[in-house]
């Protein structure tokens, strides 16, 4: 009975060495491929990064050339307002500069310079959109240019309008911020 016992336990400790040979070559395993898991994983994870990134980066350049479209396409409405609905545009306005007065409005302003010229007739000037927020300035750079007809009538006008995103000082200045141009035109 000694014996069986001793024979007993000699073939427990034999099978539990066999057992532990196998598992340590098996935690080898396990660890390669939690180590190729999570590669996979950070690779994917910076792949979403990137692209993310990139979205971001579009979307701001968008944004900023919808608010250069915009004040263009201000621009060529204000230059249409002051040509038809209050007639400041006419080829018998003197050469000069022209701010209006009084409480009277033009083109969401209190004011606005209209600079003249008269061979051939052409009226400039600049509007400042978003005036409440320092940060969201954006401006247009208007040109009325008329052709005048051999018999004196005022033949074709065009309107031309470069909207900015940033403010019109800054347009030609040795600066760091990126500017948006885009440009509008209408001939009637």
């Amino acid at each position: 009975m000694f014996k069986l016992f001793f024979q007993k336990k000699y073939n427990e400790k034999l099978i539990s060495l066999k057992t532990a040979k196998i598992h340590n070559n098996e935690s080898g395993f396990f660890l390669l491929y939690a180590i190729i898991l999570t590669s996979i994983m950070l690779i994917i994870g910076m792949g979403i990064l990137d692209v993310t990134l990139q979205q971001i980066a579009y979307s701001g350049v968008d944004r900023e050339s919808v608010r250069a479209f915009y004040a263009a396409d201000a621009g060529i409405e204000c230059g249409l307002s002051l040509d038809f609905a209050l007639n400041k545009l006419s080829t018998s306005t003197p050469p000069g500069t022209y701010t209006p007065g009084g409480s009277e409005k033009v083109c969401n302003a209190s004011s606005i310079t209209i600079t003249t010229t008269t061979n051939p007739p052409k009226f400039t000037f600049n509007m400042w959109l978003d005036k409440a927020s320092a940060s969201n300035k954006s401006c247009a750079s208007v040109t009325v240019s008329r052709v005048i007809n051999a018999d004196g009538t005022t033949g074709t006008t065009t309107i031309s309008s470069l909207g900015y995103n940033s403010e019109c000082p800054l347009i030609g200045a040795s600066t760091r911020i990126p500017v948006t141009e885009r440009g509008l035109m209408s001939v009637y």
